[in-house]
């Protein structure tokens, strides 16, 4: 995948796929530069692939671009993506204590969600720099509305953080860049471990993969995900508040009789 040299080098940047007519394009906006850059204006930028390990950048028109103007320049927030529409996360926030294998804290990892069967929703967790560890290979899924951790034992990835991550295809993330340094200049210098600073992860079999499948079935929760919603796990959920509780309390979201 080439960058053309028109668009903007940016670090901590929201992304958000384009899965219109599946694409194959995704969205980016915000992030910081370099220290010896100028600042750049804050635009929506859009990157189009061509099927070939190549692709092209172009500002992308939005409806609501006097929103994206009006705010300053983020860096490092959190957005998520529903559907085809992309949040960037300024309104009220609520807890959920979570259980599971729970990951250590960590800043500047990565994220996917995708929806899952009897409208579970999970979300991939991968990288990221800790105080205690240093850089992290792991690989997390956290599934809602359970609230319960997963840890993929796949062990083909490398240590990463500043890096982003979207979904391509079916099943797939795809993991953008990044670096295991810290410091300042080996961070730039190091030659990353995949090329083209690609990696893809098959969510549904919660490992590493060589190349995208574009013929992949469907995704489907990991079967560790599937078999604690199907043992019960849900009754198990202790809500932080009612409030919370209610924002889950659809009879939508899966759920199994409890035993006496």
């Amino acid at each position: 995948m080439e960058k053309p040299k028109e668009a903007p080098r940016l670090m901590g940047q929201a992304v958000w796929s384009d899965n219109n007519n599946n694409a194959g394009a995704f969205f980016v906006w915000g992030g910081e530069t370099s220290y010896d850059d100028d600042v750049i204006p804050s635009k929506v930028w859009r990157f189009q692939a061509d099927g070939v390990g190549r692709g092209s950048w172009e500002h992308a028109l939005v409806s609501n671009q006097k929103d994206f103007t009006k705010i300053k320049r983020p860096m490092g927030g959190a957005f998520a993506q529903i559907g085809n529409i992309g949040y960037y996360v300024d309104e009220k926030w609520h807890t959920q204590r979570t259980t599971g294998e729970q990951p250590t804290r960590r800043q500047k990892f990565c994220t996917v969600g995708v929806n899952g069967p009897d409208n579970t929703y999970d979300i991939f967790m991968y990288g990221g720099s800790t105080r205690d560890d240093g850089i992290s290979d792991e690989v997390y899924v956290l599934t809602l509305p359970g609230f319960n951790f997963f840890k993929a034992s796949s062990t083909s990835s490398t240590a990463r953080f500043n890096h982003a991550c979207v979904r391509i295809g079916k099943r797939h993330m795809l993991s953008i860049g990044g670096t295991r340094r810290q410091r300042f200049p080996e961070s730039w210098l190091e030659k990353d471990a995949w090329s083209r600073g690609l990696g893809v992860f098959d969510m549904t079999q919660m490992s590493w993969v060589h190349r995208y499948n574009d013929s992949a079935e469907q995704y489907e929760s990991p079967e560790v995900v599937k078999k604690w919603y199907n043992e019960g796990g849900r009754n198990n959920v202790e809500w932080s508040s009612e409030q919370v509780k209610l924002l889950f309390a659809s009879s939508k979201w899966p759920h199994t009789e409890e035993q006496d």
